[in-house]
C-alpha cells in the first residue's frame, strides 16, 4: 500500500466514487490473502491425516496415533488466525500500528494522489471560525521526509537487523527457527528492502538522479566477475600425494589383509551402489545398510567399496563412518535414526535466503555465508550428536 501511495498516478483523474470502490476492493482482497495461507495449510494437513489413516504410513509416527499431532497442529493454526485477527482488526491494531499519519496526510492518501510530485490541491479549512476553501501544497520531498523516517524506524531498520542476524547466525541456531519460518522472514525482509529501493527510485532525494534498483543489478554483475560461488573447503595437500595413489588391485590386497580374510577359500565381496535423491535417498540408503549390518554382523567386513550420487553419497558416507568409528554402535539402526532426526534443511535455507544474497554484493566470498558449508557443518554436528564422537573420530568432519 505504501508503494501505491508513492507511485499511483492514475487515480488523480478518477472520481471519488471510483477511488472508494478501489480502496474497498483492495481491503477485501487483502483480507482474503491474509487468512488464505492458514486455510490452505489446514486443508493440506487434513488431507495428509486422511491418507495416514488409510495407508501404511502410520509407521512414520513410531506406532503413535497421528490424531494427537493433527490436533496440536490445528490448535497452533487456530492460534495463528486469532493473532492475525487481533493485529489487523482487533485490540492489538492500534497498539502495533506505528506508521501514524497527520490529518493532512490522511486526506491526501484518501484521495490516493501520488505524493512524489509537488501539487496544489483545494481543501476546506477553518479560518477565523469560518470554513473556507484554501490551496494546500502537497507532495514532494518535504511531504515525504517525515513518512520515510517512520518507514525506516518501523520497517527498514528491523528488516536490516533480521537480515544481518540470520546471515551471521551459527549453524546450530537455525534449527530453533526452522526452514519454513526462515522463508517467511526472508520474504518479509527483502520485500521491505525492495520497497525502499522502489521509493528511492521515485522520490530521488539527492540532487542527482540515481537508478537505485538498476545500480544494484549492475553491482551484482560486476561482483560476480571476482566472486567465487561455493568454493570447496580445502585442506593442506601432502606433497606428492596425488602421484602415490595405488592401483585398484593393490587396494584390494590391502583390504583382504586388513580384514584377515582366508584367501584359500571363497569369501563374499560386496559392492554398494546408491543412487541420488537428496536426503530422502540418503536416509533410505543408511537405514537399509544399518538394517543389514544389525542382521549380519560381518556385513561391514565384506564391503569393499561404495559408489554414491547426491543423497546416496551421504547415505553410504554415514554408514562407512559408523563402521570406521573407534567405538562401534550396538545398534546401527538407532544411531542412524538419531542422525536423520536432525533438521538438515534449516541452516542451508537460512544461508541461501539471507547470507548468500549479501554474498552476491561482496567481491570476496565469505565462507560463513555459504549454504554448502552450512550443510556440511550440519552433517558433522549431527554425526557428533548421534554417536558422541568428535575430533578425528568424527569421520564426517575429517579431511577427505
Amino acid at each position: 500500500r505504501l508503494i501505491i501511495y508513492f507511485s499511483d498516478l492514475t487515480t488523480h483523474e478518477l472520481e471519488t466514487r471510483r477511488v472508494r470502490f478501489r480502496k474497498l476492493f483492495q481491503k477485501r482482497l487483502s483480507r482474503i490473502f491474509l487468512f488464505a495461507p492458514a486455510f490452505f495449510v489446514t486443508w493440506g494437513f487434513i488431507a495428509a491425516y486422511q491418507r495416514l489413516r488409510k495407508g501404511n504410513s502410520i509407521d512414520a509416527f513410531e506406532y503413535k496415533d497421528p490424531l494427537f499431532f493433527f490436533i496440536v497442529i490445528l490448535l497452533f493454526l487456530l492460534l495463528l488466525v486469532y493473532l492475525l485477527y487481533l493485529i489487523y482488526f482487533g485490540k492489538l491494531r492500534k497498539t502495533l500500528y506505528q506508521l501514524q499519519l497527520t490529518r493532512l496526510q490522511k486526506y491526501i492518501f484518501t484521495k490516493l494522489y501520488s505524493i512524489t510530485k509537488e501539487r496544489w490541491i483545494t481543501r476546506v479549512q477553518e479560518i477565523n471560525g469560518e470554513k473556507k476553501q484554501v490551496l494546500v501544497k502537497v507532495g514532494g520531498i518535504d511531504f515525504i521526509r517525515p513518512l520515510m523516517k517512520r518507514f525506516h524506524a518501523v520497517f527498514l531498520i528491523p528488516a536490516a537487523f533480521f537480515i544481518l542476524f540470520f546471515s551471521f547466525l551459527p549453524v546450530k541456531g537455525y534449527d530453533i527457527v526452522g526452514a519454513s519460518a526462515l522463508i517467511c522472514m526472508s520474504f518479509a525482509c527483502w520485500i521491505i528492502v525492495y520497497c525502499c529501493l522502489n521509493i528511492l527510485d521515485k522520490v530521488q532525494p539527492l540532487r542527482i538522479k540515481i537508478p537505485y534498483r538498476l545500480s544494484l543489478i549492475i553491482i551484482v554483475l560486476l561482483v560476480s566477475w571476482f566472486n567465487t560461488d561455493h568454493p570447496a573447503r580445502t585442506a593442506a595437500v601432502k606433497p606428492g600425494s596425488a602421484d602415490n595413489r595405488k592401483l585398484i588391485y593393490e587396494y584390494f590386497d590391502e583390504w583382504v589383509e586388513a580384514r584377515q580374510l582366508d584367501t584359500t577359500r571363497n569369501f563374499p565381496v560386496i559392492f554398494i551402489g546408491a543412487e541420488g535423491g537428496a536426503l530422502r535417498t540418503g536416509c533410505f540408503t543408511s537405514m537399509m545398510l544399518a538394517r543389514l549390518q544389525d542382521s549380519l554382523p560381518n556385513f561391514k567386513n565384506y564391503t569393499f567399496c561404495y559408489s554414491g550420487v547426491s543423497g546416496g553419497s551421504l547415505g553410504v558416507n554415514f554408514f562407512n563412518a559408523l563402521t570406521q568409528a573407534p567405538s562401534l554402535p550396538a545398534n546401527y539402526q538407532t544411531v542412524t535414526r538419531n542422525f536423520y532426526n536432525k533438521d538438515f534443511l534449516a541452516a542451508t535455507t537460512g544461508k541461501l535466503i539471507f547470507a548468500e544474497i549479501l554474498n552476491a554484493f561482496i567481491p570476496k566470498t565469505l565462507s560463513m555465508f555459504d549454504r554448502a558449508k552450512a550443510l556440511e557443518l550440519t552433517w558433522e554436528n549431527s554425526f557428533e550428536e548421534a554417536t558422541g564422537l568428535n575430533g578425528d573420530a568424527n569421520l564426517l568432519a575429517t579431511n577427505f
